[in-house]
Parts: structure tokens; sequence; C-alpha cells
């Protein structure tokens, strides 16, 4: 999910987790949330700050609040 400033939400099934980071930066993307197991395509809520992370195989969408 790419946001306001360019940056990217990116999911990991590998790393059951969420990554944050600017292409280009020369800085590595970073987990900004772990320990989500089989996150699938993420959403991303701008009015509220909040990343949507359906679970594949739980079934089950969580919801996290970003302050990035």
């Amino acid at each position: 999910v790419m946001l306001r400033d360019g940056s990217f939400l990116v999911s990991s099934w590998a790393a059951s987790a969420i990554y944050h980071g600017k292409p280009g930066s020369g800085a590595p993307f970073e987990a900004v949330i772990k320990d989500v197991p089989s996150p699938a395509d993420i959403g991303y809520d701008l009015g509220r700050n909040r990343v949507l992370v359906p679970l594949f195989q739980k079934n089950v969408l969580e919801i996290h609040t970003l302050a990035l």
C-alpha cells in the first residue's frame, strides 16, 4: 500500500509482519507490525491511520493503528 508521503506498507507471509519503508531512501524497510500469521492483501485507512490486515489462514481481519 502506498502512503501519502510516497512510502509503502508491505506484508510478508514469510516474516509474519508488515513492513514500512520508502524506496530509494537508502534506509531498509522496518517491521512495524509483527506476529501476524499469513497476512494477506493489506489495506490502509488514511483518515484513521489504521492498517487492515486480513489473516488468510485464520479467516480474520485485524486492525492496527500506526503512528508513522
